[in-house]
């Protein structure tokens, strides 16, 4: 049975509690410090299988702008490069026109 996380980009503020949160809901070990690098690879290291379900992405890219750009291609690389690990971005309901 495949792991599932949901992420809700809305709950990414900053970038502290962007790591928080992913510590969080992905069930990191308390060692986990908060950093691109470290995230990357503990994505790397999941070795059941696991869906992340984002949702709210572009809430988060907003509120971190660049930082919020490499923290989701973070996790993308590491989606790809893992096969155990299925990223899905949910799209956001409302388009503006």
């Amino acid at each position: 049975m495949k792991k599932q996380v949901v992420l809700d980009g809305a709950m990414m503020k900053d970038k502290k509690s962007a790591h928080q949160y992913l510590a969080r809901q992905m069930k990191f070990p308390g060692s986990y410090k908060g950093s691109l690098p470290e995230l990357e690879e503990m994505l790397l290291a999941v070795d059941v299988p696991m869906e992340i379900i984002w949702l709210r992405h572009e809430a988060m890219l907003d509120a971190l702008e660049d930082y919020g750009e490499e923290l989701f291609e973070a996790v993308m690389s590491a989606a790809q490069e893992n096969d155990m690990i299925g990223l899905y971005v949910a799209q956001s309901l409302f388009e503006e026109e």
